[in-house]
């Protein structure tokens, strides 16, 4: 309801809307059809993701290019990019059955992680790296040049981490615990209840070249900032001011670094 007719709807809304110049529908490295190896997938592999969220986000994927292709056209016209990002964490987020979060949580209530896949693979990254290329995508798409305002870049982009932060879900875990220290334990789940893509690299080479975009934070420091985040988080009743102090310090340091 939401992948799928809510980008519907928006991409209704924009095309109404005369203020509009430009618009990046964010969907998921998850929209990519499974490849079989692990190869790193670029912006021309075929959509379909085999569960229902990837499904969803592909289906997000083909009703933008269609709208795109029937709304949205020519070099005058309303510009529309889709943005596939990796494994994105930070600061924040407590959304079920997503790593970051599901160890946080364990290790703020001092229970051990468990872990559904700790052999997957994905693209780590912090959500400032993605958040980046996104504004720097609709600022390429919004650029007068001769009269063109940015159509060659209406299109579908990967924005992922270095080969070397392709890592393992236990990986990240045993990071996290090293970073959180307190004893935090991890376990191994013995079944898992829902499908999901054993490995998952996304290749940005197109992004890094053509949009001028690359990630300012590794893996390391992305989960060092995360943990940091959350550990403020747990002192939070002491000085609640701490934690939108250190929000916005991370944030410009990621500028600084940027």
């Amino acid at each position: 309801a939401t992948n799928l007719m809510g980008t519907v709807n928006l991409l209704d809304a924009i095309r109404a809307a005369s203020s509009v110049k430009a618009a990046v529908i964010v969907t998921s490295d998850k929209c990519y059809a499974p490849s079989g190896s692990e190869r790193s997938l670029v912006e021309g592999d075929p959509l379909g993701g085999k569960d229902p969220y990837s499904a969803s986000k592909s289906c997000a994927e083909i009703a933008t290019a269609s709208w795109r292709t029937s709304f949205f056209e020519g070099a005058q016209a309303k510009q529309i990019a889709t943005a596939r990002a990796g494994n994105v964490i930070g600061g924040g987020d407590w959304s079920a059955h997503r790593l970051l979060p599901d160890i946080m949580r364990a290790f703020l209530a001092n229970a051990p992680l468990v872990l559904r896949m700790p052999n997957a693979i994905r693209p780590w990254q912090h959500v400032l790296d993605a958040l980046s290329g996104y504004l720097l995508l609709a600022e390429k798409m919004c650029a007068d040049s001769g009269g063109n305002r940015g159509a060659d870049f209406a299109q579908a982009w990967n924005f992922g981490p270095v080969a070397a932060d392709h890592l393992t879900a236990r990986n990240v875990a045993e990071r996290c615990a090293q970073l959180w220290g307190d004893a935090a334990k991890i376990e191994i789940a013995e079944n898992n209840f829902q499908i999901e893509t054993p490995a998952l690299r996304l290749d940005a080479t197109r992004a890094r070249e053509i949009l001028g975009w690359q990630p300012h934070w590794t893996a390391d420091d992305a989960l060092r900032h995360t943990v940091a985040w959350y550990r403020q988080w747990k002192m939070r009743a002491a000085d609640p001011q701490a934690i939108r102090d250190l929000t916005l310090q991370q944030i410009q340091q990621f500028g600084t670094a940027h």
